[in-house]
């Protein structure tokens, strides 16, 4: 009979090596999307266990969900000066007992004003997959396709893959590494600034006495980034009572030298939880982004 322990680190030190190979053979290009949990944090989760909006970040995240959950979610604002933009979108994740392997679905419509650009629809679907391969170690695949609608210009679509893995030996405490959009390649007639390009990103969660919990993401694009410049996540969240979070994050990208704070709350109720945040770039005199959720245990 094959030791388990063996086994499980035969799978993990390949797929963690494979990630690398991509990686280092690969234009920053933010989080695609972030719900309001990470928004209001930092926009860091690689290494959190929301399952609904951590998908995006890790799908490494589905084993640790519980049961089968939904989330609505709704954002509009201003992204930056002259630039604004809307996002409507839905997640389902199934880690019912007995199901063959912990999955999700998502799908998000956003709509994007460009200064100077053709406005932009985008339909954008989301497929994770997830395992532990140890106790403590759990991988994940998500596939995307990506469709583009330029008013009055060209369309593309994008498929792309990535790859994450999260390490949490403790309930207090995990750390995560995720290669993003692994399958991008140069092609012909480029979207350029629309395009989902390779980066590499880690993620550090830590939760004091159960009354505060503290993460950290940094990401670094493997694209036209000859300086090798980070994106940097910090966020804090606490817990008033249990029933309530309140939350506050920043964003710094060296790259392209803006920054964001953003402040969040919660209420976490039994069966319905609600989640908001409110992120503004410091660096430009536009308003900011507003984020909510509806998230549905069953």
């Amino acid at each position: 009979m094959i030791n388990s322990r063996k086994f499980s680190r035969c799978i993990f030190v390949p797929l963690v090596s494979l990630m690398f190979v991509h990686l280092t053979s690969a234009l920053a290009q933010a989080q695609y999307f972030t719900g309001p949990i990470s928004s209001g944090l930092g926009s860091t989760g690689r290494a959190a266990t929301e399952p609904e909006e951590g998908v995006f970040l890790n799908p490494a995240i589905l084993p640790h969900a519980k049961d089968f959950s939904s989330a609505l979610y709704y954002a509009d604002g201003e992204l930056a000066e002259n630039q604004s933009g809307t996002d409507l979108a839905v997640s389902f994740v199934d880690n019912t007992e007995g199901i063959f392997m912990p999955g999700s679905l998502s799908y998000v419509r956003r709509r994007r004003n460009y200064p100077g650009l053709p406005s932009v629809n985008e339909e954008y679907w989301h497929v994770g997959l997830g395992k532990f391969v140890t106790e403590y170690v759990s991988v994940g695949l998500g596939i995307h396709y990506r469709s583009v609608d330029q008013e009055g210009g060209e369309d593309f679509t994008y498929w792309n893959a990535t790859l994450g893995a999260l390490w949490a030996p403790k309930p207090e405490w995990g750390l995560a590494l995720v290669g993003h959009n692994l399958t991008a390649k140069d092609i012909q007639n480029r979207a350029g600034y629309l395009e989902d390009l390779p980066r590499v990103g880690a993620g550090f969660v830590y939760l004091f006495d159960r009354i505060l919990k503290a993460r950290v993401d940094v990401v670094k694009p493997l694209e036209e980034n000859p300086e090798d410049k980070f994106q940097l996540g910090l966020g804090v969240e606490t817990y008033p009572n249990e029933f309530s979070a309140l939350r506050v994050g920043y964003e710094l990208d060296d790259l392209t030298k803006h920054q964001f704070v953003a402040l969040g709350l919660a209420f976490l109720g039994p069966r319905l939880k609600i989640d908001y945040s409110f992120r503004k770039n410091t660096k430009s005199g536009s308003g900011g982004m507003h984020s909510v959720d509806f998230r549905v245990p069953f």
